[in-house]
């Protein structure tokens, strides 16, 4: 059976991304919003290249769902800073220096 109650008007999605680390692993956590899903995505180290790709991964599935997301919000880490242009149609928003970024802490601390 088929729930219309499901169904999101608001296709815009904003990220809101952090590496968790927990017993030696590594994980990209993202928060999305207005959809308050959390995904989360095993990686190796945390370098442009495998940051970006994980984050591509991520954007891939919400696009092949029909959403869009607009923004990633990060904090400073340098391998964020060098992703900034790397996303079409996609803008890697990194906080400054000091500037925290609750919403996947808060989804860090819950795992």
């Amino acid at each position: 059976m088929y729930d219309n109650n499901l169904l999101m008007d608001e296709k815009k999605q904003v990220f809101h991304s952090d590496v968790m680390h927990l017993e030696g692993q590594k994980n990209l956590i993202t928060v999305c919003e207005p959809l308050q899903l959390v995904l989360q995505c095993s990686v190796e180290m945390e370098t442009a290249l495998v940051l970006g790709n994980a984050l591509q991964s991520q954007i891939k599935l919400f696009r092949s769902r029909g959403f869009t997301p607009v923004r990633i919000h990060r904090d400073p880490q340098s391998a964020f800073r060098l992703l900034t242009t790397k996303f079409e149609n996609v803008v890697i928003d990194t906080k400054g220096a000091g500037d925290y970024v609750p919403k996947e802490d808060i989804q860090i601390r819950r795992i």
